[in-house]
């Protein structure tokens, strides 16, 4: 997601979400410049939302979505593609991607997947003991060279 991009749902479908459920919302950011922008703040600060900004470029662990709901997209749009090529003995077209995509969408993207996944990354509830300090640990080199 572009700044732009990021800005306008903001502005035009997170905020107005927040007012219609009567609520001051909470999102979740990836803390990279990128995705907290200035004008983001102004509108956070102007309409009484909080921002919480994950750490940027830290481990995909503490990335909800990565670690819960990306990874079974991954096998749900595996399975799908696999799944049309043997009903229909072909390569998928290209006019019919968005439409098998949007099939695997629904499998991956269910509620209890991402309720899960911010179980795992131990957000929501709080929890900073799913990880380990080998969850943080420095890389080791290795050599395949014998």
């Amino acid at each position: 997601m572009n700044n732009l991009l990021c800005f306008q749902w903001f502005q035009k479908s997170f905020i107005p979400q927040a007012k219609a459920h009567n609520r001051t919302g909470k999102p979740i950011f990836d803390g990279h410049g990128s995705h907290i922008q200035d004008e983001i703040k102004d509108l956070a600060m102007e309409n009484n939302i909080e921002l919480f900004a994950l750490p940027a470029h830290m481990s995909h662990k503490l990335q909800p979505l990565d670690v819960g709901v990306f990874g079974p997209m991954q096998k749900v749009w595996l399975n799908q593609c696999n799944d049309y090529a043997q009903k229909t003995h072909k390569d998928m077209q290209c006019h019919h991607i968005v439409h098998e995509y949007m099939a695997a969408c629904k499998t991956a993207f269910t509620g209890h997947n991402i309720l899960q996944a911010f179980c795992k990354s131990g957000i929501r509830p709080l929890n900073p003991a799913v990880f380990t300090n080998n969850d943080f640990a420095s890389s080791v080199t290795t050599s395949v060279i014998t």
